[in-house]
């Protein structure tokens, strides 16, 4: 936040923490901007993806759905030399199925499916809307070199937050009167938008440092508990002669035994003998897509290769693996929380804006 425009003098402290905060502001602006809101948009992403795909996303539930063996059945009837690898379960019954299927060679597909007919509903296209959108949020779709600007923002922005924080404690100023104009309307905007907005800015840059160096904080979580890094999943045995692979039901009933509670979310078969079976499940309090609950099956005996149960994990694992996550896109409380971040992401870009105007205004007055 920039300094009062009536203010003469100030601490050499101030006066750097200023300087810092303004040159910073300036370097960060447009990528602040960008990020912010392509956050508020994404806080919906599911929601914009079903809207933008209505053909694809939603179903007219009609009676109960097919099993998981008669859906990978009828799929594999529509689309001839195509193998079922993987069942996407959703939660609403309103809501399609996901498949992924892959062919004897070449690039596989993502088909939505009716669970209540088997019926294929099309293909989902990786380059949608929905898909582009997550993936500038994260890096700006430019791979590892934008995603390390991205954390790089994230960065400024804890400095920013933390530096407003000091900033502002002085002029305390909460509150904007439209009777005023000029740098005083945008500093009095600038410091209420930015103090109101503080402690969620500071969440979205600290759980976005973790989500972009979660490997690395995932590994400290694991020292932290005193539990060891995760070992490879052991290989599946060699099935005997003629042994057929269990059927994803099968594969799924296993699971949920194992974890009782538990909604599935996503069943992958095995492509080969030597591979196994994966089945992703979700707790009640589990508010990521997918789920942090996963069991790797032998997809031939149907034995339990690798079992982690996110309610069984230690809390700083918790942390980093689900809570994180969580925090940083505002499920952590579905709906309402949902709603306060996006709203607090657009006040970044807010931020982003009159913060270089002030710096602009200033100039144009020396």
């Amino acid at each position: 936040m920039a300094e009062p425009y009536h203010m003469a003098s100030t601490s050499k402290f101030r006066k750097l923490i200023l300087n810092l905060h303004l040159w910073v502001g300036l370097a960060a602006a447009v990528l602040l901007l960008l990020i912010g809101g392509s956050g508020a948009l994404l806080v919906f992403e599911t929601q914009i993806d079903q809207a933008l795909n209505p053909k694809l996303a939603r179903v007219s539930p009609t009676g109960t759905t097919l099993s998981l063996n008669e859906l990978k059945i009828a799929l594999e009837r529509q689309y001839p030399g195509y193998r079922v690898l993987e069942l996407g379960i959703p939660e609403s019954s309103d809501t399609a199925y996901e498949a992924y299927l892959q062919p004897a060679s070449g690039d596989g597909l993502d088909v939505a499916v009716d669970p209540y007919s088997g019926k294929a509903l099309g293909v989902w296209d990786d380059n949608r809307f929905a898909r582009k959108l997550h993936g500038f949020h994260t890096h700006l779709l430019a791979g590892k070199a934008g995603s390390a600007i991205v954390a790089g923002g994230a960065i400024f922005l804890l400095f920013l937050s933390l530096s407003g924080l000091i900033l502002w404690w002085r002029s305390k100023i909460f509150g904007v009167s439209l009777q005023s104009s000029g740098p005083k309307f945008q500093y009095d905007l600038h410091s209420t938008i930015g103090i109101v907005s503080s402690l969620f800015l500071l969440a979205f840059s600290l759980t976005g440092i973790v989500v972009h160096w979660e490997d690395a904080a995932g590994r400290w979580a694991k020292r932290v508990s005193q539990i060891q890094a995760s070992e490879p999943v052991p290989r599946p045995a060699q099935p005997a002669p003629g042994v057929a692979p269990l059927e994803p039901a099968q594969l799924l009933s296993l699971a949920q035994a194992a974890v009782p509670g538990a909604r599935p979310t996503t069943v992958a078969l095995s492509d080969s003998p030597a591979s196994p079976a994966l089945v992703i499940l979700k707790y009640p309090e589990d508010h990521t897509p997918a789920g942090r609950t996963r069991i790797f099956l032998d997809a031939y005996s149907g034995k339990i290769l690798s079992l982690t149960n996110s309610r069984a994990a230690p809390a700083a694992v918790v942390y980093v693996t689900r809570l994180n996550r969580e925090i940083h896109t505002g499920d952590i409380g579905g709906w309402p929380t949902r709603i306060l971040a996006a709203i607090f992401s657009l006040f970044l870009p807010l931020l982003a804006v009159t913060g270089p105007l002030l710096w602009w205004q200033r100039r144009q007055r020396e």
